[in-house]
């Protein structure tokens, strides 16, 4: 390279726009296109395991609701042996739990209750025997 008095020259690269050629642009418009059916598949993919994973937490998610719910309480449901008792005389029914003998459901008797059956108190029915 000629050197001219007061002037160097040095020669490089640097990345600047450049247009492309027709051939070029239908080039990346197939690859965009392909690269954007990968992606989509990538997506159902992902949209899969999302929707497995959302099926697989919900009998985890059931359990820990329950759990909480029981130390919350300090309780849980179970099946406990009851008694109902009909008492003709008060007109009411009374549930009963048969390990603690809490009541836990106190109600009048239903009209079909209270004539479902004859029941005499102690000194009744004597006419019903002389009949």
């Amino acid at each position: 390279m000629a050197r001219r008095k007061n002037r160097d020259a040095e020669r490089f690269t640097r990345v600047l726009p450049v247009a492309l050629t027709d051939e070029e642009i239908q080039a990346r418009g197939l690859e965009l296109a392909a690269k954007m059916n990968e992606l989509d598949k990538i997506d159902l993919t992902v949209q899969a395991a999302k929707d497995k994973a959302k099926e697989d937490r919900k009998p985890i998610d059931k359990r820990i609701a329950e759990l909480r719910r029981q130390l919350t309480a300090k309780a849980e449901d179970r099946q406990v042996q009851c008694e109902e008792v009909k008492d003709y005389g008060t007109k009411r029914a009374q549930t009963v739990r048969l390990d603690t003998a809490e009541v836990i459901d106190d109600r009048p008797l239903t009209s079909d209750e209270l004539q479902g059956e004859l029941h005499l108190l102690p000194g009744q029915g004597h006419a019903s025997m002389e009949a």
